[in-house]
């Protein structure tokens, strides 16, 4: 069996209806527009979503919130009562986002969440930016500095020849997606080298030495001329360097000075024990009577 299906509805009839006309017969004004929703509206007794607004810190959109909200409740009698909602906010929600929470009774509550601007986090969809200093030193030579993060501190390795407006990327310790269970966006951390404003002599004249080792300079630098490096490297020692080579020519000295009076007492220990074996030799009575015969 085949069933068919005749409407017998106008289209054009249904179209009127539905978008309205407008009675020309009184100049032109919109007063015969008619909605075809108003009687679907009334007959349900529709009345609407209640809004609300709800203000966060930075770490507290980023972690999750349990915040409490005072919203104006309409209750069947058509009475407005005030009314404190605990609302749970989601770790990762974003500035002007909209949160849908039930009230019962067919009453909804619609919360626009609105989120403070952080001193140190900057926040681009669900990657987090911060900023990071390191030293001349740890800039040239590499290391390990501490950076905060969302969750608490973290351990960032600076590899040797760092250049300054280096982004560094800590993959998995950004804001978490709200639509996935385990899913989190990135940390970027932008790197500065904080030049050295007040060096000492001794930190220049390192500097100086470096400055005449160093390839392909663009340009030149103040106080190094290349073409006198022989002479640079033969330069005087400074006061402080005198002075240290100076004690310990000192030093190396005084065992040379102190040889001396240890090498005569030496000598003459063995002076005198030669005469002491010669005294006893004459004293012998062997030796008494043979020089006797010899001699008489």
């Amino acid at each position: 069996m085949r069933w068919e299906y005749q409407s017998n509805v106008n289209p054009e009839e249904l179209f009127r209806q539905i978008f309205g006309e407008f009675n020309r017969a009184r100049g032109g004004n919109m007063r015969g527009f008619m909605n075809p929703f108003d009687d679907i509206f009334q007959n349900f007794q529709f009345r609407g979503g209640i809004e609300a607004n709800c203000n966060i810190s930075f770490m507290e959109a980023a972690k999750g919130v349990n915040k409490t909200i005072e919203v104006l409740e309409v209750d069947q009698r058509g009475q407005r009562r005030r009314r404190e909602v605990m609302v749970p906010i989601p770790a990762g929600v974003a500035d002007g986002q909209t949160l849908r929470l039930s009230l019962g009774g067919g009453q909804e509550v619609f919360i626009t969440v609105r989120v403070a601007e952080s001193d140190y986090f900057r926040r681009e969809g669900q990657d987090v930016h911060t900023t990071a200093f390191i030293s001349l030193s740890q800039a040239l030579l590499g290391g390990v500095i501490r950076v905060a993060g969302l969750h608490g501190d973290l351990n960032l390795r600076i590899p040797q020849g760092t250049s300054s407006h280096t982004e560094m990327t800590l993959s998995g310790r950004g804001i978490k997606h709200m639509d996935s269970y385990n899913l989190h966006g990135d940390h970027i951390v932008t790197i500065h080298v904080k030049m050295p404003v007040n060096m000492t002599e001794e930190q220049k004249e390192i500097l100086r030495e470096f400055a005449h080792l160093e390839k392909d300079t663009p340009g030149t630098i103040t106080g190094v001329d290349k073409s006198s490096f022989r002479n640079f490297r033969m330069r005087k020692p400074s006061s402080e360097q005198q002075e240290s080579s100076d004690n310990s020519s000192d030093k190396a000295s005084e065992p040379r000075e102190q040889s001396r009076p240890v090498d005569s007492e030496r000598g003459t220990d063995a002076k005198g024990t030669l005469a002491k074996v010669i005294d006893a030799v004459s004293e012998n009575e062997t030796v008494k009577f043979i020089k006797k015969k010899l001699w008489g």
